[in-house]
């Protein structure tokens, strides 16, 4: 396993899932066409480390670019961008981001992460990686394959990250190293700095021995992490889902989500190039909404734009709002891939620094458009 070719399919993928998903109690949310729409598909691939990682390809119609799409923490690509149906039931296509992006002519591409949803794990265990490189490197081979996947190999075609929590971390790193491999960046409430579950519960203690813990224990599961009293429902489904990962962070991620987070902050927006649209609540309790404010301060490039919906917490794409967001979200990707010269502001025009508050002052947007000052 360990030496085939990253991108190169997996022969015993189906019968890896069943039973990765019997061992869940999860049978019923192998994918269907319930989640996979009128022309979805999934195959699994060799990750970098030769793991099985599962890939989903929602491929558009009459597709005008792609959208790479990227889950977070503990969660998997169907529980974050389909659509829920209930406590305990899988989620679908129909009335999904997904199906959103595919009307709009984006085609779609995800993986879940190793060790994640379903996708293989190290040693068997859930929710575990050596390095934080590892979910970058699986993003790659996910960026890859499009050059030789149906309906996502279309030469010229620009390509976008959506991105939530730590998928945010992950795709500001995998921009770091991959410059010019797409042509804009959502990010939704990216795990770009920490600082505040790192002062709750029992975590404040645990930080100075973090990288101690990690080095002898790593796969130990040490950190907690925040519940959802804002929308509690929400708490609910998550609790409910057999896929997800509820238990305490492992050592090893934890040491690696700090430093992947520093070097964020220290190290990577003041280079950040690539056009970008962060978006955050400032009653977020999970990432810090102050590290979306730096990000949009710091980054070099002139096409920027800072969303703060405070009506929401931190799953942005299910809690109240997320459907104005998300047209949001359509409107952004749509305004890059009109001819050049032709790209808005928020509401306006193309004046730098210009403000927009919407959602009877819940929301506010910062905007710098393509071809400012």
């Amino acid at each position: 396993m360990a030496d085939s070719v990253p991108g190169s399919p997996v022969a015993d993928g189906a019968e890896f899932q069943e039973q990765l998903l019997q061992s869940l109690n999860a049978s019923e949310f192998a994918p269907s066409k319930q989640s996979l729409g009128p022309h979805g598909r999934q195959k699994y691939v060799y990750n970098k480390q030769g793991l099985r990682l599962a890939t989903y390809w929602w491929p558009a119609q009459k597709p005008k670019g792609t959208v790479l799409i990227v889950h977070g923490h503990g969660s998997y690509v169907d529980y974050e961008y389909l659509k829920d149906q209930g406590l305990g039931k899988p989620p679908v296509y129909e009335g999904s981001w997904v199906e959103r992006l595919n009307q709009a002519g984006y085609s779609c591409a995800a993986c879940d992460f190793q060790s994640h949803g379903r996708s293989e794990g190290r040693d068997g265990l859930r929710c575990y990686i050596k390095s934080f490189k590892d979910y970058v490197n699986d993003l790659e081979v996910v960026k890859d394959c499009c050059a030789s996947e149906p309906g996502f190999d279309a030469p010229g075609q620009p390509k976008f990250l959506l991105a939530i929590s730590l998928g945010g971390c992950v795709a500001v790193h995998f921009m770091h190293d991959n410059p010019g491999a797409v042509n804009g960046a959502v990010l939704l409430a990216p795990m770009l700095s920490l600082e505040k579950i790192a002062k709750s519960g029992l975590n404040p203690y645990l930080r100075p021995v973090a990288s101690t813990i990690s080095a002898i224990a790593p796969w130990l599961a040490v950190a907690a992490t925040n519940k959802n009293t804002m929308y509690p429902e929400l708490q609910d489904l998550w609790d409910a889902d057999p896929i997800v990962y509820r238990g305490m962070t492992r050592a090893r991620n934890a040491s690696e989500y700090l430093s992947a987070s520093e070097f964020a902050v220290s190290d990577i927006m003041d280079k950040v190039s690539t056009p970008f649209m962060t978006v955050h609540s400032e009653r977020d309790t999970m990432t810090d909404p102050d590290s979306s404010k730096m990000l949009y301060h710091r980054a070099a490039t002139k096409d920027k734009t800072l969303r703060l919906m405070n009506n929401m917490w931190h799953v942005l794409t299910k809690e109240e709002g997320s459907t104005m967001l998300l047209e949001s979200v359509v409107r952004w990707y749509d305004d890059r891939v009109r001819p050049a010269g032709m790209i808005a502001a928020g509401k306006g025009g193309a004046a730098a620094g210009m403000e927009v508050e919407a959602v009877e002052g819940e929301a506010k947007t910062y905007d710098i458009a393509v071809g400012a000052a």
